[in-house]
Formats: structure tokens, C-alpha cells, sequence
């Protein structure tokens, strides 16, 4: 169980919000919209001034130069970096890189770690993943497919595959295979440059190499990879998916809970401003704003759910989670969901251009659909959970 220090969790959280509020949001539109070498020049910039400050890496445990900060902590900081769009890709911990990590750590050989783990953890290369809740639902028949070499140390890869990633300039990728014979799928680092595979972005997210979210779609045509790029043993790998999932849900879901506070500010400001009374006219007349409080009630509520699942990880481990967890994840992105489309209602395209921030999470991430990804299957899990426990013997 790792110990949370309220002084030391309370220093970085306000040291990450001082920094975002000092170098990012002053900057905000000119990295959303700006030219990309210019972008990347400077978001490089900006990672060298987080390292400086000993912001780098918060989730990470000494031995790879991080704060090992526990889970309830991280998620506070999650949420921070969930009030800008950059937030997380700037300070190297997007979901899809969380995971990643994790699953690398934990599994890894020491090849694979000196290979690939570290010079992630540096943020000297970029990821992406085929590894989501969906994976743990998917039939391996659906799966891409894996078979044998021509020699012991080799394998292939075909199939097509959905990754997320946060660039176009993303060396390695992980995904989930199933032996072509039958059995029980294995998890795999795939090198970009591998010969016979074809990345394809999806016209909506694939945008510039700072979106939190890009998705691809990986083609492989019998790909030849090292055995040695095998995570894992056989037939554990869904075990070890789920395992650390569980923490990524958390912080996915305060990254959300950042965006909902961010979109909801904005939302207010305009409003306000919009209803804003000539002078000796009263008070600002409501109308129909009385959502503004409904949502504010189920952002306040929601942020109690995650960070009560996080404890509960921290201190219990994340099997015991699992379920609070689902339910955070389908729960926040409800919330999430509901505030974006009311915001859609209530401004023009006008109104939402004008607020480049706001118009990056409702084009880009919201149409992309990726709140909608924990989906029903979640949901069936916790109910039929929540059955069993009145299961007749």
C-alpha cells in the first residue's frame, strides 16, 4: 500500500496548477492552432521546464525517476491536467501512456524495459495501444491473430487492429493477439516501422501531434516479430490487461472530471455574460439555467466516487476495485457526455469557435466519440456482479 503525505501531494498538485496557469493556458490557442513544427518545438520546451521543476513523471516510482505517488494523489493531479486539452500529453501521462508503462513495468523483460520503457518514461519516444476495456470483451476470433516463425524466435501478425495513441510520431504500439491455432490471446509490442504494417489515422482525431487522443487504424499483413517482443506470459494476458486497467479508469476518469470543470466554466462565463443586465436593471434573470446547478452537483458527486475508488486501490490493490472502477468510468463519462451536448444546444458554432479549448473537446474528442467507448458492456459486468451476491445456492 503506498502512503499518501497531504503536504507533499498538496505542494505538487498546486506546483502543476501553477504551471499549467503560468506556460499552457496563456498558450493554449496558439499550440491548438499554430504550425507543427513550431508546436513541437515548443512543447518540447515545456517538458524541459516540468523536469526542471521535479513535475516529471509523478506516477512512476523512484528506481525510474518519479514521485511514486499514489493513486488518490495522481488523480488529483489527473484532474488538473484534464483543464486543458495539453495538459496531459505535455506532462507524458495520457491514459494510453499510463497504461503502457504499466503494463511494460510490470511484465517487461529487461530488453523490453532498457528498449522501450525508458526512453517513454524520458519522453524521447511516443506509444500507442490497442488495449482497452473493449479488448477484455472482444471473442479472440476478433482478435488479430498470431502464428509461429519459420524459426523459434520469430512470429507473425495479421489482422487489423483500432489504436489510440496522442501523435503520428508513435514508434511502438501494444495490442492483444490469439494464437491462430486457438488458445488463449498474448499481449505484443509492435515496432512502427515493422514490415507489413499500415497505420491509417481517423480523419477526426488524427489532427496534430498534441491531440490527447488520436486514433489509428493498424493494418498487419503477417508481420514478422521477435518472439522476445512477447509481454508476458502465455495465457495471462487479459488477467494482466485488467489488472491495470483498473488504476487508468481512475485517472481517465479525473482527466474527464478536469474537462467537465473547464467546459463548465466556460459554459457559465459565456452565459453570465449573455444575460448580463443593463446598468440599474437588477439582478441577472434566470431562464433555463437551472442545468448549470444539476451539473455541478454531478460533477461534485462523481469527483467523490473516483477519488473513494482511488483509496480504495491504494490501499486494498486493484482487484478489489474493479467494479467501482466500471462504475466510475460509465458514470463519468454519462456526466461528461450530458454537459457536452447541453453546451451544443445552448451556443452556436459561433460560439464555440470563439473558445478554442471548448472547441477542441466538442469537434475533435466528443464527435470522435471516445466518451462513449466504456459502453453497455460495463454496465452488464457490474450488474451481473451485483446479482451473484443474491445468487440462490
Amino acid at each position: 500500500m503506498l502512503k499518501s503525505s497531504p503536504a507533499k501531494a498538496r505542494k505538487i498538485i498546486e506546483g502543476v496548477h501553477e504551471f499549467l496557469h503560468q506556460e499552457v493556458w496563456p498558450r493554449e490557442q496558439e499550440l491548438l492552432t499554430g504550425d507543427t513544427d513550431e508546436t513541437i518545438h515548443l512543447l518540447a520546451l515545456l517538458r524541459e521546464k516540468i523536469k526542471a521543476a521535479n513535475l516529471w513523471a509523478l506516477h512512476l516510482p523512484d528506481m525510474y525517476g518519479g514521485l511514486s505517488l499514489p493513486a488518490r494523489d495522481f488523480a488529483r493531479v489527473c484532474e488538473e491536467l484534464g483543464r486543458s486539452p495539453l495538459g496531459h500529453h505535455i506532462f507524458n501521462c495520457q491514459d494510453h501512456v499510463l497504461l503502457t508503462m504499466a503494463v511494460i513495468m510490470d511484465k517487461g523483460t529487461y530488453e523490453q524495459k532498457e528498449r522501450y520503457l525508458r526512453p517513454l518514461v524520458r519522453g524521447e519516444i511516443g506509444c500507442g495501444t490497442g488495449l482497452t476495456d473493449q479488448t477484455l470483451f472482444t471473442p479472440a476470433e476478433e482478435l488479430p491473430r498470431w502464428q509461429p516463425g519459420v524459426n523459434s524466435e520469430s512470429l507473425h501478425l495479421s489482422g487489423t487492429q483500432r489504436l489510440v495513441s496522442a501523435s503520428s510520431a508513435m514508434d511502438f504500439f501494444t495490442l492483444a493477439a490469439a494464437p491462430a491455432e486457438g488458445g488463449q490471446p498474448g499481449l505484443f509490442i509492435v515496432p512502427a516501422d515493422c514490415n507489413g504494417l499500415s497505420l491509417e489515422p481517423e480523419p477526426l482525431t488524427a489532427t496534430t501531434p498534441y491531440s490527447s487522443q488520436v486514433h489509428f487504424c493498424a493494418r498487419l499483413d503477417n508481420c514478422e516479430l521477435s518472439t522476445g517482443l512477447a509481454l508476458g506470459d502465455d495465457g495471462d494476458a487479459l488477467a494482466l490487461l485488467e489488472k491495470h486497467l483498473i488504476p487508468v479508469r481512475i485517472f481517465s476518469c479525473m482527466r474527464w472530471i478536469g474537462i467537465c470543470e473547464r467546459t463548465l466554466s466556460i459554459a457559465t462565463r459565456r452565459i453570465a455574460k449573455r444575460r448580463q443586465p443593463a446598468a440599474g436593471a437588477g439582478a441577472i434573470a434566470l431562464r433555463d439555467e437551472t442545468w448549470l446547478a444539476d451539473l455541478r452537483a454531478e460533477i461534485n458527486a462523481g469527483r467523490l466516487l473516483v477519488l473513494t475508488t482511488a483509496h480504495k486501490i491504494d490501499k486494498e490493490g486493484p482487484e478489489p476495485a474493479r467494479d467501482d472502477s466500471a462504475l466510475c468510468l460509465f458514470h463519468i463519462a454519462g456526466i461528461l457526455r450530458r454537459l457536452f451536448d447541453r453546451v451544443n444546444r445552448m451556443f452556436s458554432s459561433q460560439d464555440i469557435l470563439a473558445e478554442p479549448v471548448l472547441a477542441h473537446w466538442m469537434y475533435r474528442e466528443r464527435n470522435a466519440g471516445i466518451y462513449e467507448i466504456p459502453g453497455e458492456f460495463l454496465r452488464q459486468q457490474v450488474a451481473a456482479n451485483l446479482l451473484l451476491r443474491f445468487k440462490i445456492k
